[in-house]
């Protein structure tokens, strides 16, 4: 391996490379394997040697899609504190048209920083079968390599678009739910089978704009102490994906 390919794969770190290459890269056995046989289209896959990885479909994969490495030099081009014995570079692929299908439940987010949140985000989605998540401009790129490896595959049954929310949602007849501290007890609330969920950024929720699109505001309750102000937001996805789900069960 030489040079400059460690420096296109230690570059797939930064979104203005990803976008630049095309390019994105995935971590660890389970995820690679899931990527493989996905519609991900696969670039270049780096094995150590002797790994047993793939052992009985390895024939699958085009043999120049595979080189072979030490461990010296996969921990030059991994993130990972201990590198796997496998790192993929997989395509970017390209924009799908934001479509809204009938009785479907849809997430949206609003300035999601945090990419280790995301790709929980994206996890939890695939449990409870959202298989759509509306992101803002601001959000985190879903292909930085945290979102992916935190994500543990579900990107692939999670489809994630950006837009802006604002202007896409602002025409929209589904029923529009925000995630708001002064919200209705979620557990009290009615809740269609079908609408749009919308999170906000922990330290500032949903932005006064985005409130504005609907009164049905939804929260979670609190039972410990007051000093706690917030849940993590992959978490209080979790809950309230739930609740919309166990009430149209």
């Amino acid at each position: 391996m030489n040079r400059a390919y460690i420096s296109l794969i230690r570059g797939l770190r930064e979104k203005k490379n990803r976008l630049e290459t095309g390019f994105f890269m995935a971590e660890g056995k389970k995820i690679v394997k899931e990527m493989l046989f996905s519609h991900f289209s696969l670039e270049m896959m780096f094995l150590l040697e002797n790994s047993d990885f793939l052992k009985n479909d390895i024939d699958k994969i085009p043999r120049d899609k595979i080189s072979i490495i030490d461990e010296k030099y996969l921990s030059r081009i991994s993130l990972l504190k201990t590198p796997d014995t496998v790192l993929a570079i997989f395509k970017i692929p390209s924009d799908k048209e934001i479509s809204i299908g009938n009785n479907e439940l849809i997430l949206a987010l609003d300035g999601i920083n945090n990419p280790s949140n995301l790709g929980a985000i994206i996890r939890v989605c695939d449990w409870f079968g959202i298989k759509k998540i509306l992101c803002s401009e601001n959000t985190v790129d879903v292909y930085n390599p945290k979102v992916i490896q935190s994500s543990m595959a579900s990107i692939i049954r999670v489809d994630v678009h950006y837009t802006n929310l604002l202007e896409f949602l602002s025409d929209k007849k589904e029923d529009v739910f925000i995630s708001s501290l002064d919200g209705e007890n979620i557990y009290n609330a009615k809740l269609p089978s079908s609408g749009i969920l919308i999170m906000g950024n922990e330290s500032v929720g949903v932005s006064k704009d985005l409130s504005r699109l609907s009164n049905n505001r939804v929260s979670i309750p609190k039972f410990g102490m007051k000093k706690i102000d917030s849940l993590n937001v992959a978490v209080a996805t979790g809950i309230l994906l739930s609740e919309f789900r166990r009430k149209n069960n």
